[in-house]
C-alpha cells in the first residue's frame, strides 16, 4: 500500500539520522533493493542526482569509521551519473580521500569492479592497474578469472556466459556467483537477459553438480537481478514447460525470484 519511490525518500532521509550500525545496514541493503529492482525508470532518473548527491554529503559528515563504510558502499552502489562515477574513481585513484573512510586492498579491487560495470571511460586501464596492486595471490587469482564478465565487450562478457553451463568451469561456485552477478547486473540487463532461459534450464544440472546452496546462488545472482516484463514473461513461460521441476527447486525459484513477481505487479 506504500509506493517504492515514497519508501526509497523514507529510507534515504533514515539514513541520515540513523546511528545504530545494524539499521543503517539495513536501510542500505533495503535502499539498494528498492531502488534497482522497483522503481521504475522515470523514478530511478528523478530523484537520483538529489540521492547520490545527499548520500555524498553525508560520507562527509563526522561518522564512525563503522557507519562511513556502510555509506560509502551504499553511494558506490547507486552512483551511476558521471558524476558519481567521477567521484567513485577519485576515490580508487586516491585522488580524494575522506575522512574516517578506511578502504583495503579488498575495497579498491571491488570499486574497480563496479567502475568496469558502470561503464566508467578508463575502465580498461583502472582493472589493469587494479591487478598490479592485488598482494595476494588467491585474491589475483579471483580477480583474473572475473575479468571477461567485467568487460565491456559484450561478446566476451556472452562468451564467458557461456561457458558457465559447462560443469568443469563451475568449480569455484562463489567466484560463479560474482560473475553471475556482474553479468546480471541491472545496467546490462538488456543483453544478459537472453541468457536467462538456458540459465533456468541448467538448474537441475546444478543441483547435480553442485554444493547444497548453490542452486539458490545460481538462481538469485542472476534472475534474481531482474525486474522487468520480459524476465517475469521467461520465467512463466519455464514453470509452464516444468511442471515437474523438483520441489526443492521449485521453492529456490520462488524464493529468489519473489522480488520479481512483485515488481511486476507494481507496475501494471
Amino acid at each position: 500500500s506504500i509506493s517504492p519511490l515514497k519508501t526509497f525518500s523514507i529510507f534515504t532521509d533514515a539514513i541520515k539520522t540513523e546511528n545504530n550500525e545494524l539499521i543503517l545496514n539495513y536501510l542500505s541493503r533495503n535502499i539498494q533493493t528498492i531502488y534497482w529492482t522497483f522503481l521504475n525508470d522515470q523514478e530511478q532518473h528523478n530523484p537520483q542526482h538529489s540521492s547520490e548527491s545527499s548520500i555524498y554529503k553525508l560520507l562527509h559528515d563526522n561518522l564512525p569509521v563503522n557507519l562511513k563504510k556502510t555509506i560509502f558502499n551504499l553511494y558506490k552502489s547507486i552512483a551511476v551519473s558521471e558524476n558519481g562515477k567521477d567521484n567513485l574513481y577519485k576515490i580508487w585513484s586516491k585522488e580524494k580521500t575522506i575522512d574516517n573512510l578506511f578502504l583495503n586492498e579488498n575495497d579498491f579491487t571491488t570499486l574497480a569492479m563496479q567502475l568496469a560495470i558502470v561503464n566508467h571511460p578508463k575502465a580498461t586501464e583502472l582493472l589493469k592497474a587494479q591487478e598490479k596492486s592485488i598482494s595476494n595471490p588467491d585474491r589475483l587469482q579471483r580477480f583474473m578469472w572475473l575479468l571477461p564478465s567485467l568487460s565491456n565487450n559484450l561478446e566476451t562478457r556472452n562468451a564467458f556466459m557461456k561457458s558457465l553451463f559447462d560443469q568443469k568451469n563451475r568449480a569455484n561456485e562463489s567466484w560463479v556467483q560474482s560473475a553471475l552477478r556482474n553479468i546480471h547486473h541491472p545496467l546490462r540487463q538488456k543483453n544478459s537477459i537472453y541468457f536467462l532461459k538456458p540459465i533456468l534450464e541448467e538448474l537441475e544440472e546444478v543441483q547435480l553438480t553442485g554444493d547444497i546452496f548453490f542452486p539458490k546462488g545460481w538462481l538469485a545472482s542472476s534472475i534474481g537481478n531482474y525486474n522487468s516484463a520480459e524476465a517475469y514473461q521467461i520465467l512463466q513461460e519455464f514453470l509452464v514447460e516444468n511442471p515437474n521441476l523438483k520441489p526443492s527447486l521449485l521453492q529456490k525459484l520462488n524464493q529468489t525470484t519473489d522480488n520479481l513477481v512483485r515488481a511486476k505487479k507494481m507496475k501494471q
